[in-house]
């Protein structure tokens, strides 16, 4: 079993076996076997779309919400930044748990691994390209082009008539 904490420090544990799948299926009409098909399409589809990830989270983790009285809308107001961060990996590592080959779950963690290196590589990249501007060099350019001919210079246009 896997487990996270949200934001207001409760521990949540997550499973996927044969029943909870079920129950996903049953109320949220998502297959988490198929969420693997089409090169793991529907998996990068569900991770794009947080509201719809923590529906399946929520579902998962019913009982335990319900033993501490915890609603579907509290679960949900108490998930965002690394409190989805470390729930997005436990689900996924629950996921992976699930399927009964070990290569294919060694694939899938191999999978798993490379995508957060990747994400992790485009946010370096962009923060590299944040920093690199010199915002006393931007604001100049800005201003030349309001300067020069064609820029706009704050005045109304003229009229066409």
């Amino acid at each position: 079993m896997h487990t996270f904490e949200d934001s207001q420090g409760r521990t949540w544990a997550v499973a996927i076996n044969v029943a909870a799948a079920r129950r996903v299926r049953s109320l949220l009409k998502i297959d988490l076997l198929a969420l693997i098909a089409d090169g793991m399409k529907p998996l990068g589809a569900l991770l794009c779309d947080p509201m719809r990830l923590v529906d399946v989270l929520y579902v998962l983790c019913e009982r335990q919400a319900k033993d501490a009285g915890v609603t579907d809308e509290q679960f949900g107001e108490a998930m965002y930044g690394d409190a989805l961060d470390q729930a997005i990996a436990a689900f996924f590592e629950a996921l992976v748990d699930f399927f009964p080959k070990p290569d294919a779950r060694e694939a899938l963690r191999r999978a798993f691994r490379k995508m957060r290196e990747t994400r992790d590589e485009i946010l370096a990249a962009e923060l590299a390209a944040i920093d690199a501007i010199d915002p006393a060099k931007e604001a100049a350019a800005i201003l030349e082009k309001l300067r020069t001919p064609g820029g706009s210079s704050g005045s109304a246009p003229e009229s066409s008539a």
